[in-house]
């Protein structure tokens, strides 16, 4: 992963500030989730999925709108035929997914006579005019050439949880247009390194909505860095050094430090505009055995980002005194809260980073946080940075249903 082009806090960084507790506390000590896990029920009340219904409701009005077809458009053409080109391309840099639409080739012809043919595309399941990209109108030809270029400005996170829907329509100047066939293309842990491809037109699917899908919360931008004692001993004594009271024959170990440089988070699913968004962090030890258990010490806080759906925290959360070997035992829970005047903070989502082994409840991390942490482990005193896409939920019996 490459390194961080942004500065970067040095050796030494500040703990985090503390701050109170949260109304409700959807974090997860790995006990405690052995004791909530016999129901459902026991979830907090803001939980997303205690409002699984509303969130259903609102999706298929929104997500099922379009206004552009209705049933008579897809009556005509039966049997699709043809194929169309497309070359996709991911920008990570600016963020971006381009449709590069180049040609489309036998296409169905209609009473005899070649279509108008257009190309239209969606980031299922979000049919609305938001997602939907076209391309102009091609007159009289079964094998139009468009050479157009379909922009999406997306994360590479959000991108993986849709299905990219390339449809053929004959353009009518009265009328609902004519559906001539379909593709779908499914985004999740797609290779942008393959070159044009050829998709063959098919009959219309409908394919349900998957609930992963239609709970992305957005995603959170950090990197992790694990300083050793040695590091942090060695820049102490450099930073002494001119001082004749200090006594460097001072052998005493020094324990590492785990950072955690919470840079942003994009695309909240929040109670709207005016919310105050800011990250909560747990080093977990899950050992039941163990006396480390989750306390205030630690417990670290960012700072508040007033009415920001999009907040730039570029905060630093540091968990001290904690060997290498001791943190490879560890689950680093960071979630994300609308902090509320008056009443309990709402959750708004969170990401879990450990090894993935799955030993505890909570040591349930994969794909990018299970690959950031244990590259962070084999990188140390370097900083890794990644984007994740945040989880609904912190239970791990109901997220990995997902």
């Amino acid at each position: 992963m490459n390194r961080l082009r942004l500065p970067l806090p040095n050796a030494d960084a500040s703990t985090g500030s503390g701050g109170g507790e949260d109304g409700v506390d959807d974090s997860s000590d790995c006990r405690n989730q052995r004791r909530r896990s016999s129901s459902i029920g026991n979830l907090p009340s803001k939980s997303c999925f205690m409002a699984l219904p509303a969130v259903l409701r609102a999706s298929r009005e929104s997500l099922a709108s379009n206004v552009s077809e209705n049933e008579a458009s897809y009556s005509h053409v039966p049997e699709p035929s043809g194929e169309v080109e497309v070359n996709l391309q991911y920008n990570y840099k600016e963020r971006r997914f381009t449709v590069n639409v180049v040609q489309c080739r036998n296409l169905h012809a209609l009473d005899g006579n070649p279509p108008n043919p257009y190309v239209k595309t969606y980031l299922l399941p979000d049919k609305t005019k938001r997602s939907k990209r076209r391309t102009q109108t091609r007159r009289a030809t079964a094998n139009p050439i468009y050479s157009e270029q379909l922009v999406y400005d997306i994360v590479k996170s959000e991108l993986e949880t849709r299905t990219l829907q390339v449809s053929v329509w004959h353009s009518l100047t009265f009328g609902s247009n004519v559906f001539l066939g379909e593709a779908r293309i499914a985004m999740e842990n797609y290779r942008f390194d393959g070159g044009p491809q050829v998709l063959h037109l098919g009959r219309r699917v409908e394919i349900p909505v998957p609930l992963p899908t239609l709970m992305y919360r957005g995603d959170i931008m950090l990197a992790l860095r694990y300083v050793s004692g040695e590091l942090i001993k060695a820049n102490q004594l450099a930073r002494d050094d001119s001082n004749s009271k200090v006594e460097h024959n001072d052998r005493k170990p020094v324990g590492g430090r785990l950072e955690v440089w919470v840079q942003n988070c994009r695309n909240l699913a929040g109670s709207g505009s005016g919310a105050s968004p800011y990250v909560k962090g747990y080093l977990i030890n899950p050992d039941p055995d163990s006396r480390a258990t989750r306390s205030s010490r630690v417990k670290q806080k960012s700072a508040i980002v007033k009415g920001d759906m999009n907040p730039n925290f570029n905060s630093i959360l540091a968990f001290e005194n904690i060997s290498l070997r001791d943190l490879k035992g560890r689950s680093l829970e960071l979630t994300v809260w609308d902090h509320v005047k008056i009443g309990r903070n709402d959750f708004l989502g969170g990401v879990r980073l450990n090894v993935g082994d799955r030993s505890y409840p909570c040591m349930d991390a994969r794909g990018h946080e299970s690959l950031m942490w244990t590259r962070m482990l084999e990188k140390p005193n370097d900083w890794v940075e990644g984007s994740l896409l945040l989880r609904p939920s912190m239970d791990p019996r109901l997220d990995s249903q997902g």
